[in-house]
């Protein structure tokens, strides 16, 4: 499929439906990613392992972790679902994404090394 091109030969911006599902997308995927990380480091506690987040080590084996761990991703989708979808925006929710892709696939590395 080709870009869209503007009249002055610049490519035109994303859909607004386009935005609004990529939005969506991450937003699932913050949520996703933030449960695996506290279940993976939750068990790699229980085998031993020490959180390397000096901001969760003091709750990251108790159940209070889970409500950090959910409850910021949460409010920051309900933010996100009532404000204007702007690209920045969207583009700094996605690396965040990816950053959590990257702590997640490190656990699980970790947890398939025990």
């Amino acid at each position: 499929m080709q870009p869209t091109v503007s009249g002055r030969g610049q490519p035109s911006a994303p859909s607004s439906d386009t935005l609004r599902r990529t939005r969506d997308t991450a937003m699932i995927l913050l949520l996703t990613f933030n449960g695996v990380d506290i279940g993976l480091t939750q068990y790699l506690l229980g085998n031993g392992a020490t959180e390397a987040n000096p901001l969760m080590r003091p709750i990251a084996a108790t159940p209070v972790a889970w409500l950090v761990k959910i409850g910021i991703p949460v409010a920051v989708v309900a933010m996100q679902r009532t404000r204007p979808i702007g690209q920045k925006r969207l583009v700094a929710l996605c690396a965040v994404c990816a950053v959590y892709a990257g702590v997640v696939a490190w656990n699980a590395h970790l947890a398939t090394s025990l």
